[in-house]
């Protein structure tokens, strides 16, 4: 991969953990609960 853009850079190193938390946290934050 090319060096990229320091925004790109950030949403690469974060993890898909996180993504995906905040994902079923938006859908169904009582499940997450």
């Amino acid at each position: 991969m090319q060096a990229r853009p320091c925004s790109h850079q950030i949403l690469v190193q974060e993890p898909v953990e996180q993504v995906l938390a905040s994902f079923l946290f938006r859908r169904e934050p009582s499940r997450v609960i």
